[in-house]
């Protein structure tokens, strides 16, 4: 069961109002009206998998549309900026364990390198002690 055309609608609206219209596809994928639309935080966003320029739109809008001064948006705004900063975390991560990998690789291409050096000049003794005989 998707969106009533009322909800679709509405949704479109606002989207259209702050030129985000592309992002309609994954809120309607996801079935975000937009009474849901106005709670959600930047990593609902990302979940849906909107691109982050249209993510940072949608963002400012929902925040516009909350009260201001209130304990309520601070709250949503605390948890916004927790949960980006798990994300972040979770970003930092995979970088470190990709960087890490690649510095194994690098160190293994090395190794391999020294031990081809090491051959080479072993060869090149044979040879010369061969030439002598």
């Amino acid at each position: 069961m998707g969106l009533s055309e009322k909800q679709r609608d509405e949704l479109r609206q606002a989207m259209q109002n702050i030129q985000a219209d592309d992002a309609l596809p994954f809120l309607e994928k996801e079935h975000i009206d937009h009474s849901v639309l106005k709670n959600l935080k930047e990593h609902d966003l990302r979940e849906c998998g909107i691109p982050l320029g249209l993510r940072k739109k949608i963002y400012e809008y929902i925040k516009s549309q909350r009260p201001a001064n209130s304990e309520h948006a601070s709250q949503l705004d605390l948890e916004c900026l927790n949960s980006e900063l798990l994300s972040l975390r979770e970003d930092v991560r995979k970088i470190h364990e990709a960087v890490t990998e690649m510095a194994s690789q690098l160190k293994n291409a090395e190794d391999h390198r020294r031990d081809d050096d090491l051959y080479d000049e072993y060869d090149m003794n044979d040879a010369e002690d061969v030439r002598e005989l």
